[in-house]
């Protein structure tokens, strides 16, 4: 679901090139001081967020947590997989790519998407969506041999994100099949479906009484699923994982929040995954 919440260009989206924001002809101009320079923590979040492809196409973000471990969305796992007979088989030609850059690198330590590790027990509906349900999957991927070419992000288990919170979205804002409307032509330039950062902060939101839900007002689009979202100041722990937006009543988009997922009486096995494949705490 594609969400842009402000017109007036305070919530831009940059261009990725060569792992750091593309902050030249900025609209506006007060996210160049959190961007650049580019620290190293923020490299560290961009490098690790890639473009989930499916037979050539983009079919959503996710972000790599361990060696051969990435998280996305469910509702993007249902369009690159399907679950028959209690268990989930992936689609043939499903990987992830931590490129994708405007005028960048291209098919940058591209992965084959191998096996699901875990997903949220209830099916995504994108055109009704309930926010009781984890919008989320573990997907193993093939490792790398060489792990000094990307580190992957590492989780803080007691993070809260709270309204006026600055924050970065990473993902792939994808145009819809509705076309390009007059606002995302102003944001995204005509670049679309290539890797971006989107700033914005943590807002209150209209529908509360979420647990383990944020809202953010960064700029997204329908690629965007799975974006990986950080905290400014803190860019090395993975925050939130995006899942959505709404324009009714308000403009606002959605993530969860990920530490909630591993608080005892949520989901406790979630976090034997992690352990199980080396997830960093910090």
């Amino acid at each position: 679901m594609k969400i842009i919440t402000r017109f007036d260009g305070s919530r831009p989206s940059f261009l990725i090139k060569y792992g750091i924001p593309d902050i030249a002809g900025a609209i506006h101009p007060e996210w160049n001081s959190y961007l650049s320079p580019c620290t190293p923590a923020l490299e560290r979040a961009i490098g690790c967020t890639g473009c989930i492809m499916y037979s050539g196409e983009l079919a959503g973000t996710g972000f790599l947590i361990a060696n051969n471990l990435i998280v996305t969305n469910r509702h993007v796992l249902q369009n690159i997989g399907a679950f028959r007979n209690g268990s989930w088989t992936l689609y043939k030609n499903v990987s992830i790519d931590f490129g994708f850059e405007y005028e960048g690198r291209q098919n940058y330590l591209t992965r084959k998407a191998t096996k699901v590790v875990f997903t949220g027990l209830a099916a995504i509906d994108g055109s009704n969506v309930d926010h009781t349900k984890a919008d989320i999957a573990l997907v193993e991927i093939d490792g790398i041999t060489d792990t000094t070419l990307q580190q992957p992000i590492a989780f803080r288990l007691t993070q809260a994100l709270t309204p006026g919170t600055k924050i970065f979205t990473i993902g792939y804002p994808q145009i819809s099949t509705d076309g390009e409307t007059p606002e995302a032509a102003t944001i995204f330039n005509g670049k679309y479906s290539v890797k971006r950062i989107a700033p914005g902060e943590i807002i209150t939101g209209s529908q509360p009484g979420y647990p383990g839900r944020i809202c953010h007002d960064a700029s997204t689009l329908s690629g965007n699923s799975g974006s990986l979202v950080v905290a400014c100041g803190d860019e090395d722990v993975a925050a939130a994982i995006h899942y959505g937006g709404t324009t009714d009543p308000i403009s606002e988009n959605w993530g969860h929040s990920l530490n909630y997922f591993c608080s005892e009486g949520i989901n406790p096995y979630l976090k034997d995954y992690f352990d199980a494949y080396g997830v960093e705490y910090l």
